[in-house]
C-alpha cells in the first residue's frame, strides 16, 4: 500500500525546542509515517541562523549495547527503517587519505549499527572533491569503488541491502554503479538528479530495477539558470516533473521506501510540510 510507504529523514528533524531522538520518533509515529530513516549523527544541521540548529541524532561510538536494544525497541512500530550515513566533515573520495580512511570507518559503523538495529537497508553518500585539490575523475570514482566492494562484503554476511544515493552527476555515478554490478543499489534523490542536470526519469530508465529507496525532494530554481533551493514545500517545486518521474517508478513496479526531505523550522511544522506532500504524491500517483 502506497500510504505504507512514506517516512521521515532525522537529517530533516531539527531539535528546535531541545527534541531528543526519541521525542522525534514518537512525533513522526503520531503524525501518521509509516517510515524512518535514521543519519546516525547527532552534529549536522539543515536550518538556523546565524548557527546550526542540530538535527536528532545519535554518535554510534558512545551509543552503546544498552541504549541500540531501547531504540530498536522504539523503532518496532514502523513499517520499515533505513539508516543513511552522515555527510557533513566526511568524504570517503577526499584526497587526504586520514579524512577518507576515518570517512570508511564511519560508514562501516553505520552499518554495523544498523544490524544492531535490525535495520536491512544502508545508503551512502559517494565520494566528491576535495575543497583546494581538484582530483582527476577516475580517482574519485575508484575509492567509491573501493569503499563499494568493502560494503559490499560486510552487506553479504550481515544481508543488508545498500547503495549509493545520488549526489554527483550521472556520468561520475554511473561508471561505479556499473563497475559495483546490480548487488550494489541506488537511491534515487529526485532533486539531487535535478540539479546536477539529469532528471531524475532518465535515472530510472537506467537504473530503475537498481533503486532501493527515494529520496523526495523539491527544487526551486531561481532566475539564474544555475541558482536552486531544495527542500523546499512541495508547492514550490518548478523543475521535478513529478508525474513523469511517478508514472516511470510505477512502469518499473517501484515497491520501496519514499523519504520525504522536506524542511520545516521545527520538527512539528516539518512533518506537517510532509503530511500535505505524502497526500499530493499519493494523488498524482493514483493520476499516472
Amino acid at each position: 500500500m502506497l500510504a505504507d510507504r512514506f517516512g521521515i529523514s532525522t537529517h530533516f528533524l531539527p531539535a528546535t525546542h531541545g527534541e531528543s531522538l526519541f521525542d522525534a520518533i514518537d512525533m513522526v509515529l503520531a503524525a501518521g509515517f509509516q517510515g524512518f530513516e535514521l543519519v546516525p549523527a547527532d552534529y549536522q544541521g539543515t536550518i538556523g541562523y546565524p548557527y546550526t540548529i542540530k538535527n536528532v541524532g545519535l554518535w554510534p561510538r558512545t551509543f552503546d549495547s544498552e541504549a541500540r536494544a531501547e531504540l530498536r525497541d522504539q523503532l518496532n512500530p514502523f513499517a520499515f527503517v533505513t539508516v543513511h550515513s552522515p555527510n557533513v566533515g566526511v568524504n570517503i573520495g577526499s584526497v587526504n587519505p586520514g579524512i577518507r580512511e576515518e570517512s570508511v570507518r564511519q560508514y562501516m559503523e553505520i552499518m554495523e549499527l544498523a544490524v544492531d538495529l535490525g535495520v536491512e537497508l544502508v545508503t551512502f553518500h559517494c565520494g566528491k572533491r576535495t575543497s583546494g585539490f581538484v582530483s582527476p575523475l577516475e580517482e574519485l570514482i575508484a575509492h567509491d569503488v573501493a569503499f563499494g566492494r568493502k560494503a559490499l562484503a560486510y552487506a553479504r554476511r550481515h544481508q543488508l541491502t545498500i547503495g549509493y544515493e545520488v549526489t554527483a552527476p550521472f556520468e561520475r555515478m554511473s561508471p561505479v554503479l556499473d563497475e559495483l554490478g546490480p548487488e550494489f543499489g541506488l537511491n534515487l534523490d529526485l532533486g539531487h538528479a535535478a540539479m546536477e542536470g539529469v532528471p531524475p526519469e532518465e535515472w530510472i530508465d537506467r537504473y530503475g530495477d537498481r533503486i532501493i529507496e527515494v529520496h523526495f525532494n523539491s527544487v526551486f530554481q531561481l532566475w539564474d539558470p544555475g541558482l536552486f533551493v531544495e527542500h523546499q514545500p512541495m508547492e514550490r517545486n518548478n523543475v521535478i516533473d513529478y508525474a513523469t518521474v511517478f508514472s516511470r517508478l510505477k512502469a518499473r513496479n517501484y515497491q520501496g521506501p519514499i523519504v520525504l526531505e522536506l524542511l520545516g523550522n521545527d520538527i512539528t511544522q516539518a512533518l506537517d510540510v510532509c503530511k500535505r506532500a505524502r497526500e499530493e504524491i499519493m494523488r498524482i500517483w493514483e493520476e499516472v
